[in-house]
């Protein structure tokens, strides 16, 4: 899970920190935000992944599984999605109820589990941290690797999974100075 916290901490809201104890303006802010946020990710949706597979919409789901609460003194904005922290911040991945890591090889694996193929047989290199998972050819004469199998993944840290500080801050402003100004009309 990842939260942004929407307060006076935040670079241009300072001046606006008696605004944003108002809930209607500090709802107002969480809600902008988290519009960015959804179309932050709906946008990277868009994109294909690099296998060329059938399509998980991950970021459609990250988008749907955006919240906001306002409070007291601001708002917070959360995205409670599996797997979006660690895009985030980065990290390293280790099996949980098995012995590898399967990470897909070719596009017809890209989104489906290893188990759903009745056609797979493991094949462990000589230091036993890394193998395949093959698939033979009809004629038996050839397999073509259809997972590779490790025993832990690392993940760089990706920022770009969030817009940036400036965009949720200029976006939280907008929408405080636009609710400010239909109190005006």
């Amino acid at each position: 899970m990842i939260a942004i916290r929407i307060d006076k901490r935040i670079e241009g809201l300072e001046k606006v920190e008696r605004s944003l104890r108002d809930a209607t303006l500090a709802n107002a802010a969480g809600g902008a935000v988290a519009r960015l946020l959804q179309d932050h990710f709906r946008e990277r949706n868009q994109r294909g992944n690099r296998l060329g597979g059938a399509r998980t919409n991950y970021w459609a789901s990250a988008a749907k599984a955006v919240h906001w609460k306002a409070d007291s003194d601001g708002a917070t904005v959360t995205v409670s999605h599996i797997g979006i922290g660690h895009h985030y911040y980065g990290g390293t991945i280790k099996p949980v109820n098995a012995k590898y890591l399967t990470i897909p090889a070719v596009a017809k694996a890209h989104g489906r589990r290893a188990r759903e193929f009745d056609n797979l047989s493991a094949i462990i290199f000589r230091k036993g941290s890394l193998g395949a998972l093959v698939e033979k050819s009809k004629d038996g004469t050839r397999h073509t690797v259809v997972y590779w199998l490790v025993k832990s993944a690392a993940k760089r840290p990706d920022p770009a999974v969030l817009p940036t500080d400036r965009e949720v801050a200029s976006t939280a402003l907008k929408a405080i100075k636009d609710q400010l100004r239909s109190y005006t009309r």
